[in-house]
């Protein structure tokens, strides 16, 4: 039973890392597109010299951006992480490991349940 238990800590641990790693890399992807964008909308009304209704609209554009860059990058990702949406299961993350390490890939989905195979198959008799 203590086996089962630590594979299971160890599973978690690896979704836990998973989601932390998925979270930095959406901390990148948010900082270094928002300030190519930023740059790029402050450009566009420098060379545009746009009215108070066009800074406006360019503004609201560039918040709306943004705000769906953090959304995606780092809402989506935090979500996971404090399990506030379902992510991936421990069955899931055992057949990741399995792809990496597929000697020790039966010690960890054994404890686990009986496997399904992923694909159909078919058996024709006669």
């Amino acid at each position: 039973m203590q086996f089962y238990h630590d594979i299971l800590e160890k599973l978690n641990e690896f979704i836990r890392t998973f989601y932390t790693r998925k979270l930095i890399k959406g901390v990148i992807l948010f900082v270094v597109p928002g300030m190519m964008f930023f740059l790029a909308v402050v450009g566009l009304e420098f060379a545009l010299w746009l009215n108070s209704t066009g800074r406006l609209s360019l503004f609201l554009v560039f918040l709306g951006v943004e705000a769906f860059l953090l959304y995606k990058y780092i809402g989506v990702p935090l979500f996971y992480l404090f399990k506030l949406k379902k992510g991936i299961t421990t069955k899931d993350a055992s057949l990741m490991v399995g792809k990496h390490f597929p000697r020790s890939w039966r010690q960890t989905i054994q404890p686990l349940g009986p496997c399904r195979p992923t694909r159909k198959i078919r058996i024709v008799v006669g």
